[in-house]
């Protein structure tokens, strides 16, 4: 992720359909807030298998945002949500899970 973070002025990052067309877009979360979240963000979830990471960060209105990003030859996002949205699966700063039900 640092190496991304360090990055992130000269490489692309892509967005998925699902973040495009779905949930995300009715979110309202803008590229711009997801690219400068990305950039100072943190990670907070990693599962190498699928080379995914879950990211928390803030937008300028200090509202929570976890993007989570899949790490291939082009870093992808694939979601973002608003972890509030689901209070009961996080400790209260939002970087740690304690509930793994759905």
């Amino acid at each position: 992720m640092e190496d991304l973070q360090s990055r992130m002025d000269c490489i692309k990052i892509a967005f998925s359909k699902h973040f495009t067309r779905g949930r995300s877009y009715e979110r309202a979360f803008a590229r711009s807030e997801i690219l400068q979240m990305l950039k100072y963000g943190w990670v907070i979830e990693y599962d190498p298998r699928d080379k995914k990471a879950c990211v928390l960060g803030y937008t300028a209105e200090y509202r929570p945002i976890h993007v989570i990003i899949s790490f291939g030859d082009v870093p992808v996002v694939i979601t973002a949500y608003n972890p509030r949205s689901k209070q009961w699966k996080w400790n209260k700063s939002f970087d740690r899970r304690i509930c793994f039900c759905k």
